[in-house]
């Protein structure tokens, strides 16, 4: 079940702290960090993980980061020192977490995830009502973990979000007042492409919907942000839907003609975006990881846009759970069945994952979202889609 908290930024980073401080802090303790792409053993120590020492290390892209945190907006602040206070632990640590503000010498250090998603509106709905929806998998068990808050805002939207990441402010889904919502998924991307300093995927969909009313502002305040990674960001309000696919360095923008558009990890969507995503393809690879992730994406992609296509101008909030669920489709015949963790119920890469641990991964559908603007609501499966029952939760007012 969910961890719940409410109230103001401040209150609402207190109650994240206090509610989650257990795994903050254990993460804290063993926190490093260093580049994907050099030997970990040329990496700091976490004792060595601090403000003056990537001062030390790194000058020039210190006082790019100094001068970001300088300028970050109140709710940031409030909310990460209330996670501060709640949780016991210096601010300092807080700030530097690299779920927040990654003090790296350049590449993503978690491991993958592997989500898909898609957004409807206009002429390819029942009514033109718009839907944002998907599943979240995840490789560890911090992603697995989803927390649900409703935020009472005076600084900024009110809204209600979800965030898989347990002691850290930023959002992985979620809706606000104006009823723009905002969901998500990452892309593998080259190093050069990832950044160094700036907002990583999740505080860049929470600053989205403390901050816009709409899909346009949505678009503009992404191309804005100072932005780190890869990823991919539906948007959908009452009128509109679009796609925003980024990098640090690059950004497109996908407004769908047919009032549809669907994707899926690791890869952009976006032939524009192609040239900067980074997908290591072996199909020799039996495990659920970024081996076979390339092919699992594009047939997951397809997949999406079938099932869209099929409701074509019939589409309501409530067939979303139907294509979360999903288990149909060709199938790409690279895992077999009766591989350990395999899904058993139709195609081999469906849209509903399956997966048990395989090798280092775990890829499974550990949650399902469907956002709907008109109603201003968000609504959570805790569990597999093609089985979890759908939960509700209303924007604040």
């Amino acid at each position: 079940m969910p961890v719940e908290a409410c109230g103001n930024n401040y209150e609402l980073g207190y109650q994240i702290g206090e509610q989650t401080g257990e795994l903050l802090r254990e993460r804290l303790e063993n926190l490093t960090f260093g580049s994907a792409y050099v030997p970990r053993s040329t990496w700091p120590s976490p004792e060595e993980y601090n403000v003056e020492n990537y001062k030390e290390r790194e000058p020039e892209r210190h006082a790019e980061w100094d001068r970001m945190i300088r300028g970050l907006p109140e709710w940031i602040t409030e909310e990460m020192r209330g996670v501060s206070d709640g949780a016991k632990v210096p601010y300092e640590k807080v700030l530097i977490e690299p779920a927040h503000f990654p003090l790296m010498f350049g590449g993503p250090l978690e491991p993958s995830e592997d989500c898909n998603g898609f957004v409807a509106f206009g002429k390819a709905t029942l009514g033109g009502r718009t839907v944002v929806a998907g599943n979240s998998e995840g490789t560890t068990a911090g992603r697995r973990r989803l927390n649900v808050y409703s935020l009472k805002n005076p600084l900024g939207m009110s809204q209600v979000y979800a965030h898989s990441n347990p002691g850290c402010i930023g959002g992985r889904a979620g809706i606000n007042e104006a009823g723009l919502a905002v969901w998500g998924n990452g892309v593998s991307v080259f190093p050069d492409e990832y950044g160094y300093v700036g907002y990583d995927h999740h505080i860049a969909r929470r600053t989205v919907l403390e901050t816009c009313s709409s899909v346009d502002e949505g678009i503009e305040c992404l191309r804005k942000m100072k932005r780190l990674g890869g990823s991919r960001v539906f948007l959908g309000d009452e009128e509109k839907g679009a796609v925003v696919e980024y990098t640090s360095k690059h950004i497109g923008v996908i407004e769908p003609e047919a009032h549809y558009q669907g994707g899926a990890s690791p890869s952009f969507s976006n032939p524009d975006m192609g040239d900067y995503h980074r997908v290591f393809v072996d199909e020799t690879d039996t495990r659920f990881t970024y081996g076979l992730a390339l092919k699992r994406g594009v047939f997951r992609t397809d997949r999406i846009h079938e099932l869209l296509e099929e409701r074509y101008g019939r589409l309501t909030p409530e067939m979303a759970p139907v294509i979360c669920g999903d288990h149909g489709g060709r199938g790409t015949g690279l895992i077999r069945n009766d591989m350990d963790g395999a899904c058993l119920q139709g195609s081999d890469y469906t849209i509903c994952v399956h997966g048990s641990k395989n090798g280092d991964a775990y890829h499974t559908s550990s949650w399902g979202v469907v956002l709907v603007p008109d109603h201003r609501h968000m609504y959570i499966a805790w569990g597999s889609p093609c089985q979890a029952e759908f939960v509700g939760y209303r924007v604040p007012k």
